[in-house]
């Protein structure tokens, strides 16, 4: 008998209302090709399971220590020092962690894992004209899982949508779109090197899947972050404008102006910050943003 498809997730977040129409399940999967410099889930970086630990929450007990067996604990001092190259996700730590400052993000599911937490809103669904999406990261960075729970979803009656950065082959695009009834896609800089520099990927896939998404006739929410000082400037803004206007299956354009909730969970995973000086934007910036869109 052959192994069921599964994937690794780091969370699945029910009731969702900014996700897609009517109230939706939002499964978050693991795993991105870009690298976002303002990215608000940076948990979802790297593909596998991998430790979390929240300084400003630990008391000191050494508890971590004792038993973990790789040693990724250590005291330097009075600073507590955690050498993510030697764990292996096994997450004793985490569990005799009273403080909660130590937490293993990811989990490995199966396709039946996952409709089984689906599947017990599809009253809700039904009634408010939702459904699932999935996001990340970048989903179809696990396209197999992706594709078996998509079709799954489909062949249950449960509306699909797909939160993308628009980075994925043609022939799997092509073949998401069979069972994804609509696309969340993530815009983020027009300018090639730009994307390039703070992505770290440039943009022409994601031109050539917005592009074959409209041959295909599938549509479209175009979701654009906002970040200042990075892609706020006029060409940026005009260039949605035009997008909006060039693709007639975009239904609406979605501002995300920038915000620095996700700050803390960079350095509770060993990354750096870049962006560390810039501010949560404030909703008048938003509204001057999309003013500059419709008269661009």
């Amino acid at each position: 008998m052959a192994e069921e498809v599964s994937g690794v997730l780091f969370n699945i977040q029910r009731f969702c209302l900014q996700d897609g129409p009517g109230i939706r399940t939002t499964v978050f999967f693991k795993g991105c090709n870009m690298r976002c410099a303002w990215c608000h889930n940076p948990e979802s970086f790297s593909g596998g399971e991998e430790l979390s630990y929240s300084e400003w929450k630990c008391i000191g007990c050494g508890s971590c220590v004792e038993v973990c067996p790789n040693g990724v604990h250590r005291w330097e001092g009075e600073k507590h020092v955690v050498d993510r190259s030697l764990c292996t996700a096994c997450g004793l730590c985490g569990e005799v962690c009273g403080a909660e400052a130590l937490k293993i993000i990811g989990s490995r599911m199966t396709v039946s894992q996952v409709m089984e937490e689906i599947t017990k809103d599809e009253a809700y669904y039904a009634q408010s004209g939702g459904g699932v999406t999935f996001s990340g990261g970048e989903a179809s960075v696990q396209y197999e899982f992706l594709l078996r729970l998509a079709e799954e979803c489909h062949e249950r009656g449960i509306h699909t949508a797909l939160e993308t950065n628009g980075l994925i082959s043609a022939g799997h695009l092509s073949q998401l779109c069979r069972f994804v009834k609509l696309f969340l896609f993530d815009y983020k800089l027009s300018d090639e090197k730009e994307h390039l520099r703070w992505t770290g990927q440039g943009n022409s896939q994601v031109i050539e899947s917005l592009d074959l998404l409209e041959k295909l006739e599938k549509t479209v929410i175009l979701r654009c972050p906002i970040i200042p000082g990075i892609n706020d400037g006029k060409a940026h803004l005009e260039a949605i404008g035009n997008i909006e206007k060039k693709y007639l299956n975009i239904s609406k354009i979605e501002l995300m102006p920038y915000h620095d909730t996700g700050k803390s969970k960079w350095t509770g995973l060993g990354y750096r910050y870049e962006l560390e000086d810039i501010k949560t934007v404030e909703k008048s910036r938003k509204e001057e943003w999309a003013r500059q869109i419709r008269e661009g």
